[in-house]
């Protein structure tokens, strides 16, 4: 079984916080059994804890030796002495056994700076336009980390000791001695931020509490729902949102969108499949409005309007539009480490 590593947003819940602490890693085996999709159980209820996703229940349940299982169903975690009836068309609700397995602790493991996040090095290749900024780094596998640290940047090219870092995959085209590279299509992103800004309703559960805007925008990333996220720097409160669907000004309050989707093409128009068409400010708020919907598995994006589609189907040239195809709508994930390879997974 592969190492599991992840940063985790440990609730010592209160009655309206969560309390942000890192998780040492464990086996995944060797602490709770695999998530129940739609699955709960009736009655035998210990108590309940406040958790920003189902997987962080775990540590919650083993830490009372009466609990043998618990069912998540938005942002609590439902503890219970036993199994009860079984209810399987539960929507929403998210069910989990402690393991009686020993487990076993791990020193935090090492994310290896390229193969993690980053696809194979392209040779002689180079992508025109979308710079966002330039680093310098004397090899090219150096510049993954550089990228997926920064906001907006999707992939990279190296060459002559800099990594020219870009939004999204311009014209390619040769160059000798130049790489490139993307950020890994299935790692959900921070973007920017929106300092003094306020994302308007959506909430996906109550407010929680964070340490600071990366645990809260990193809540984000591991509940699967969520698409975007407020917060409050004074007071620590950390609103996890299905995504953003209007904004306002509030001063101390800093707001952003997890991209959750697959880099955008630019250029590029799907052809029919529509689903249905809304209003949006970027072709970024499409993703989260894509997820949202049953059935979308591609969008296109143009004139402030983000076109839903079933499927992606046949593309025609347009440098007015940009689109993103099937597959691409990414849930919750954890992060699954090996001696030789890292990857994200999403469940």
């Amino acid at each position: 079984m592969a190492k599991l590593a992840f940063l985790s947003l440990l609730a010592t819940a209160t009655a309206n916080t969560w309390t942000n602490t890192t998780e040492t890693a464990t086996l995944l085996g060797s602490s709770c059994s695999a998530i129940q999709e739609n699955t709960d159980y009736d009655g035998n209820n210990l108590s309940s804890t406040k958790q920003l996703s189902a997987e962080l229940c775990c540590a919650d349940c083993r830490a009372n030796p009466h609990c043998a299982l618990y069912v998540w169903f938005q942002g609590k975690c439902y503890l219970k002495t036993k199994a009860g009836a079984k209810q399987i068309n539960a929507r929403g609700r998210r069910a989990a056994f402690v393991s009686t397995t020993t487990t076993t602790t791990l020193a935090p493991p090492t994310v290896p700076p390229f193969t993690s996040m980053c696809s194979a090095l392209l040779p002689n290749t180079d992508y025109e336009g979308h710079d966002i900024g330039a680093v310098n780094r004397e090899m090219a596998d150096q510049c993954c980390d550089v990228c997926k640290v920064t906001p907006g940047c999707a992939l990279f090219v190296h060459v002559d000791q800099v990594c020219w870092l870009k939004s999204a995959k311009g014209k390619a085209s040769f160059k000798l001695g130049a790489q490139a590279s993307m950020i890994d299509a299935d790692t959900p992103k921070c973007g920017p931020t929106e300092a003094n800004t306020d994302y308007a309703g959506d909430n996906l559960y109550g407010s929680g509490s964070a340490a600071d805007l990366f645990s809260c925008c990193v809540g984000c990333q591991m509940n699967r729902d969520c698409n975007a996220y407020s917060f409050v720097e004074a007071t620590q409160e950390c609103s996890l949102k299905s995504g953003r669907t209007g904004t306002s000004a509030k001063s101390g309050v800093t707001s952003g969108r997890v991209y959750k989707c697959t880099p955008i093409e630019m250029g590029v128009d799907y052809v029919g499949n529509d689903l249905a068409d809304v209003a949006a400010d970027a072709a970024d708020d499409c993703c989260a409005l894509c997820r949202n919907l049953d059935g979308c598995k591609a969008f296109s994006y143009a004139d402030g309007t983000c076109y839903l589609k079933s499927d992606k189907g046949a593309t025609t040239t347009n440098v007015d539009v940009q689109s993103i195809g099937h597959p691409f709508c990414l849930n919750g994930f954890i992060v699954v480490l090996s001696a030789s390879h890292s990857k994200i997974v999403f469940i």
